[in-house]
């Protein structure tokens, strides 16, 4: 489990315990610190059911820093439904589509595959 914050300059990203508590040193990311990005289906592909519905309703990100960090975040999009409100709801869906801006407007500063 993973708290993701959003800033103008910044993606930072801190690994937390079961009980929400941070583990571990945060990773800050600016476009300049990024190396590669990939964004796909949470299922991986559509191997079988369970992945196609995974593919549905969350996103997998992968980044890679200029020091070699890789990160592997699956994070929900859906807020309907039973799945979407046990997945987060529409927090997480908000806090997708804030990632998704936020590499948007850095498009030119990162490496996007």
């Amino acid at each position: 489990m993973a708290a993701i914050v959003v800033t103008p300059d910044r993606l930072i990203v801190q690994d937390l315990t079961r009980k929400f508590e941070p583990k571990g040193e945060a990773v800050s990311m600016t476009p300049a610190t990024i190396a590669d990005v990939r964004a796909g289906g949470g299922g991986g592909g559509w191997y079988n059911a369970s992945s196609m519905i995974m593919d549905e309703l969350a996103v997998e990100l992968k980044l890679r820093t200029t020091d070699g960090q890789k990160l592997k975040l699956l994070m929900m999009r859906s807020e309907g439904g039973l799945i979407g409100k046990l997945g987060g709801g529409e927090t997480q869906r908000l806090g997708v589509q804030a990632i998704g801006e936020w590499f948007a407007s850095h498009a030119d500063a990162t490496s996007t595959a």
